[in-house]
């Protein structure tokens, strides 16, 4: 303990770098002198995510310090768990506050909420009539490795959920689409409105664009797909 404290490293502080595993007792002997920063702070105050998608958050520090160490813990962990990354998992469905703390001093902290939803789906057997629509989101890479979903409504009901399809084209190319099967008890006339759902940026958004409901039509094409965008 005298050691310890010659190195002017508090108790509290010591103990919590050998519990959490970022040190061992030979190690907190050789530390010297740490300045913890002033703040931290996460860079979004929540997050949406759904059950089995993941979401990496990032912490900012400020103040003059000499140890940037942190520390991610979640105080829901039957909802949400968070690696040391910063990575948050969806477990569950339901909210989950994530804490970064400094290990210097654990009373300089930031919390987040992430909000866990199941992964929608729409029982399409309850519906007499569909629609297909092929679709795309302004400045999203198919390509990139993140769960992403379009979601259609007729007002607050989910209406259709989008999966990828994936289609060739005559020169060999391969490219990517939303396909999105609406479904409605009215033949036509119901008008669809879509929210945009991606696990990378751990939001859903309402998208501009609306599309009428036709049980003999469909909107856009395997390789001219509609163009929706986010609303301003």
């Amino acid at each position: 303990m005298n050691m310890l404290l010659n190195k002017k490293i508090g108790f509290s502080a010591a103990l919590f770098l050998l519990l959490t595993g970022f040190c061992s007792c030979d190690e907190i002997f050789e530390l010297e002198e740490t300045k913890a920063p002033s703040a931290v702070s996460i860079d979004r105050d929540e997050l949406v995510l759904m059950v089995g998608d993941t979401c990496r958050l990032a912490a900012e520090l400020t103040g003059s310090y000499t140890s940037p160490l942190i520390y991610w813990t979640s105080i829901d962990e039957d909802k949400a768990k968070v690696l040391s990354d910063g990575s948050v998992v969806a477990l569950s469905p339901g909210d989950a506050r994530i804490v970064v703390m400094s290990v210097s001093d654990t009373d300089v902290r930031d919390t987040a909420v992430a909000h866990i939803l199941d992964v929608p789906s729409v029982k399409e057997s309850d519906y007499r009539y569909d629609m297909p629509v092929y679709a795309a989101v302004d400045g999203v890479n198919m390509e990139k490795n993140a769960s992403r979903r379009i979601m259609a409504y007729c007002g607050n009901e989910l209406r259709g959920v989008s999966r990828i399809l994936t289609v060739t084209d005559g020169d060999g190319g391969k490219h990517s689409c939303f396909l999105i099967r609406a479904v409605s008890n009215t033949q036509a006339g119901d008008v669809l409105s879509f929210r945009f759902y991606n696990s990378q940026t751990g939001s859903v958004v309402e998208l501009k664009e609306t599309i009428t409901f036709n049980h003999d039509d469909f909107a856009g094409y395997p390789s001219q797909p509609v163009t929706f965008t986010f609303k301003p």
